[in-house]
């Protein structure tokens, strides 16, 4: 992934896919019924409307509302939602929450320089605040090497907060524990930045986001089945099939169709391309010599071309390079068209 792609999916592809496929289940375990997701205009409006960080910063509130107290019973924890009075908790004085509230505000800052000047006035109050040392570090003026030297301490900060013990204590609850966010948003940002550098290390971190927590938020199962399939990758490539091939993103129906390919079984290859050609057709051109996208949509809806360029973004290298695929595929699109003519 080059510097510009990879810089894309911080910026974007992060914060929309968070919100897209998290904010319906936030709001459901908050007791709030979010409505419908009918189509991606509709999504469009709701990211205006919502701050990317917004469930965030209620969680934070919460629980500086609720200070040090312990619940009996659940009916306490009701009455804590009637009574709680954000605004008091808003007014806080606690550096930790002050620091965390300002790195926020930098993370939803729309000039990269804005977040960077945010990010520094939290560091003043709370010199360990992960969020708003990752800003830092992800400063559009730094070098390479400044950017990963900064998040690897940002990372050391947020293993530091969440303890020694931090893998087990949370583990089924992480990116649900609002307290692990920004380690893995951090640990994300890393790896992105090694893609270049150093492979190895940056598919460590990847893989162990996906371990902590299988659920991938931050989308981490997207860069790396195009990574495996470029690199031949076969272990790596059917366990994320097995894990995530359910039929209904068309990222892993268009994978499974080159990973049977690769496998030898062209009916298993036939079978895989007739079921993503129907789940979403438009993904096809950009594999036969459509341009592949620069840059990732800023949200897709599921079989339009919005998640065509999603796929194509990803993996289009990997069905180029692979030696046959091409090939392979056009020729299945021309057989398809002669049947058809036929009838």
């Amino acid at each position: 992934m080059n510097r510009s792609c990879r810089k894309a999916h911080k910026q974007k592809e992060r914060r929309d896919r968070i919100r897209r496929e998290k904010h319906q289940s936030k709001l459901e375990r908050a007791g709030v019924d979010p409505g419908p997701f009918p189509d991606e205009s509709d999504d469009a409006s709701l990211a205006r409307a919502i701050p990317h960080f917004a469930t965030e910063r209620f969680y934070w509130e919460m629980n500086e509302s609720m200070g040090d107290r312990i619940f009996e019973d659940a009916g306490e924890i009701t009455e804590l939602f009637t009574d709680v009075d954000l605004e008091a908790a808003r007014a806080s004085e606690n550096p930790k929450f002050r620091a965390q509230m300002l790195a926020f505000d930098a993370m939803e800052a729309e000039s990269p320089l804005e977040a960077v000047a945010l990010a520094r006035e939290a560091l003043k109050i709370d010199p360990n605040c992960v969020d708003a040392l990752a800003t830092v570090a992800n400063d559009p003026r730094n070098t390479i090497g400044q950017r990963i030297a900064g998040l690897r301490l940002a990372l050391a900060a947020a293993e530091a907060e969440l303890g020694p013990d931090f893998a087990e204590k949370y583990k089924g609850q992480f990116w649900i524990d609002h307290v692990t966010r920004p380690y893995m948003r951090t640990r994300f940002d890393l790896a992105m930045e090694l893609q270049n550098g150093n492979q190895r290390e940056a598919f460590a971190h990847l893989e162990g986001l996906l371990e902590l927590e299988p659920d991938d938020s931050l989308g981490v199962r997207d860069i790396l089945i195009g990574s495996y399939l470029l690199t031949g990758n076969r272990e790596g490539q059917k366990r994320l099939l097995d894990q995530f091939d359910d039929g209904f993103f068309a990222m892993f129906n268009w994978s499974r169709v080159l990973y049977e390919f690769v496998s030898g079984d062209l009916g298993k290859a036939r079978e895989a391309l007739d079921r993503a050609r129907a789940h979403n057709p438009h993904v096809e051109p950009y594999f036969i010599g459509k341009p592949a996208p620069q840059h990732l949509p800023e949200g897709y809806s599921i079989g339009e071309p919005s998640e065509a360029q999603q796929v194509a973004f990803f993996t289009a290298v990997a069905w180029r390079e692979t030696p046959g695929a091409v090939a392979w595929l056009r020729a299945q699109t021309v057989g398809n068209a002669a049947a058809k003519g036929t009838r």
